[in-house]
């Protein structure tokens, strides 16, 4: 007896069909990937040792110690570059994410 197409499935035309949900999720993931490099990207470009000294005269009128600011400074790029690596190379997608959204 023959197989019966569903009302949701796709035809096989002999070519490798990726679902929309797929194909959604694939750029979405690409998009936030990208997202989440760039802002890491553009301290770390711009030099990571400005970007944490000028923090640390941001925050001179506070209570925290200049060095955990400088430290903090220091790891901030590398953070937010960190997962849109992960990212765009899918790896470990809903940690990364749930990671970055806590971020």
């Amino acid at each position: 007896m023959p197989r019966t197409r569903q009302a949701n499935e796709i035809p096989d035309a002999g070519v490798d069909v990726v679902p929309d949900r797929q194909l959604a999720y694939a750029i979405l993931r690409f998009i936030f990937g990208v997202n989440f490099l760039m802002h890491g990207a553009t301290w770390i470009l711009s030099g990571v040792m400005e970007f944490s000294s000028g923090m640390v005269r941001q925050f001179t009128e506070t209570l925290l110690p200049p060095v955990m600011v400088q430290a903090f400074g220091t790891m901030l790029p590398f953070v937010e570059a960190a997962p849109g690596v992960l990212l765009i190379a899918g790896l470990s997608t809903r940690p990364t994410l749930v990671a970055g959204g806590a971020a």
